[in-house]
């Protein structure tokens, strides 16, 4: 079984409202499905909406509930930023920027480099095969990790992905050299947000840092569509510390039935919070 944190990088509603009416419905629903189910677990919550909204209703939520800090967001707040230059400048410094650049100038000594993106399922349909051979053997893949290939999570991303790309939600890129795709990545796109959800490399080809180079050019790609920010999504990996601008909190919430296994449960996730956390 795969839970929802395995597959979700963020969860936030479509509508955010100071409307007591809705909140009263929401609490409505999921106090009925605490007659079904002892424990529900609703993770990787940004914080401004725990803080704003949820934890001011639960504390009137006649069921045990807790707020658990869960993971670090970063992001890049695109608006601040000039052009792609200055970004780089004021962001990585100089020497990881010349780093980038020579590894990318050894990468098209190999041939001709280009960016294409994806963007409709037919054009995933075409990519397909190439993708999962990339995620097949590349670290993630290897050790049992990619959103693609992970057992249980391959299928749900099957369904997923050609949807969302159909709503003009999801896009992949892919970085080739010489025609061959050595790197892809996953991005989901809503409003003026961009997503930077997945990405997978080649091996054979870590010491161009490919996965950077795509994740580069991805970023000053978001800036000339005019999105206002680039979201590293959750995880506070050292390269996602090193590009972004800003970072944010990202929340579970928890709501348990007042009973023994509901008791139980509630106490079973804050102890694994404070171990975890």
């Amino acid at each position: 079984m795969v839970g929802l944190s395995d597959i979700a990088d963020c969860l936030e509603p479509l509508v955010i409202r100071p409307d007591e009416s809705l909140l009263k419905t929401v609490f409505e629903a999921l106090g009925q499905l605490l007659g079904e189910y002892r424990f529900i677990w609703i993770p990787l919550l940004d914080a401004r909406l725990v803080c704003g909204h949820l934890e001011p209703a639960l504390q009137h939520f006649p069921n045990l509930t807790g707020i658990h800090k869960r993971a670090p967001n970063h992001f890049i707040d695109l608006t601040a930023q000039a052009n792609f230059e200055t970004y780089l400048a004021n962001t990585i410094g100089s020497k990881t920027n010349r780093d980038c650049r020579r590894r990318l100038r050894q990468l098209e000594q190999l041939g001709p480099v280009e960016y294409v993106t994806y963007r409709t399922p037919d054009e995933l349909l075409r990519f397909d095969v190439e993708m999962r051979s990339i995620e097949k053997v590349s670290w993630k893949g290897q050790e049992k990790i990619g959103h693609l290939t992970k057992d249980g999570s391959g299928d749900f991303f099957d369904e997923l992905l050609p949807k969302l790309m159909a709503l003009g939600q999801a896009e992949i890129t892919a970085l080739r050299v010489n025609e061959m795709a050595i790197a892809f990545e996953i991005a989901v796109r809503r409003g003026s947000g961009y997503g930077f959800f997945h990405i997978a490399y080649l091996p054979d080809y870590h010491k161009h840092a490919p996965g950077r180079q795509l994740m580069l050019h991805n970023i000053e790609r978001a800036m000339g569509d005019g999105c206002t920010e680039f979201d590293f999504m959750q995880g506070g990996h050292e390269y996602k510390q090193k590009f972004c601008t800003g970072s944010r909190e990202l929340m579970d919430a928890f709501i348990c039935q007042r009973s023994i296994a509901g008791r139980l449960n509630h106490w079973l996730s804050r102890l694994v919070r404070r171990r975890t956390g």
